[in-house]
């Protein structure tokens, strides 16, 4: 049970990460873990990906969500043999800066 910011009517909360696959077009949920306050998201990530090792399924690609954008998971994924799918959150001004554009 995690505490956070009131959200529809609630502060407290159940937090999970789930990993799945798609396969024709099918979305399967392969394995789920609960995360506790005093994890880290690169612990969180190492579990889930140990536990596709030890189901023996071999991952092309890993699309992950922005909040596992932080240079502690850049560097546990730049070792992983697979292509990286990873948002870049809107953070910065120089980011922003780049992100202004003229719309098409």
């Amino acid at each position: 049970m995690r505490r956070g910011e009131a959200k529809s009517g609630t502060t407290h909360f159940y937090a999970y990460a789930s990993l799945y696959v798609i396969r024709h077009h099918q979305r399967v949920t392969l394995t789920l873990t609960y995360v506790l306050a005093s994890e880290t998201l690169a612990a969180v990530l190492t579990r889930l990906l140990d536990r596709i090792t030890a189901l023996g399924i071999s991952d092309k690609r890993l699309y992950l969500g922005r909040q596992f954008f932080s240079v502690e998971l850049l560097r546990l994924l730049k070792v992983q043999p697979f292509t990286i799918i990873l948002p870049v959150p809107k953070r910065g001004q120089r980011l922003l800066a780049l992100l202004q554009g003229r719309k098409s």
